[in-house]
């Protein structure tokens, strides 16, 4: 069984909404999506199994980090 044949339409929703905010709750998600939050949980957890989702981020300033690392 392929990757395309494991993922569908759902899943593809968690992730754009993932990559749109990484830090969106799965209340959140569960309730656009109108499934249960166990729902959301698992295909989180199938896609990261995948190798989908490699993992979440903080995308840093360098220029705001620089000047607070070093006054």
């Amino acid at each position: 069984m392929s990757i395309t044949e494991e993922i569908d339409q759902t899943d593809i929703e968690i992730l754009k909404m993932l990559q749109d905010d990484c830090r969106i709750t799965l209340d959140e998600m569960a309730n656009k999506l109108k499934i249960s939050k166990s729902t959301v949980y698992y295909r989180i957890k199938k896609l990261e199994r995948l190798g989908i989702i490699l993992g979440c981020h903080a995308k840093l300033s360098l220029r705001r980090w620089v000047r607070i690392t070093w006054p």
